[in-house]
């Protein structure tokens, strides 16, 4: 199984950067981060919008980048998760820790 933490939004409603947000002393990002990598057991794809955020990510995530529609991120994924042969992906969202 592959794993994924889509990190490509907007943050339009949020009114700034949403994923570097503090979250009791972490970006939410980081701490999202952390906890799928803690929990997966195969490789990792963290989809990103900005490369700045790649700073705020735990070693052991390979990189994306999507700023399109939402659905692009998630056909980066599903791209990512063929193309290392995985047969199964599980999906996190990067803004809920």
């Amino acid at each position: 199984m592959a794993f994924v933490l889509l990190a490509a939004g907007r943050s339009s409603r949020f009114g700034g950067d949403k994923l570097a947000a503090d979250c009791d002393g972490t970006p939410v990002l980081t701490r999202a981060a952390r906890a799928l990598r803690a929990a997966a057991n195969g490789p990792c794809l963290a989809v990103l919008r900005h490369p700045s955020h790649q700073a705020l990510l735990p070693e052991g995530f390979d990189i994306a980048t999507a700023d399109g529609q939402q659905s692009d991120s998630l056909r980066r994924a599903i791209d990512w998760a063929e193309g290392i042969g995985a047969p199964a992906l599980l999906i996190a969202l990067a803004d809920m820790p």
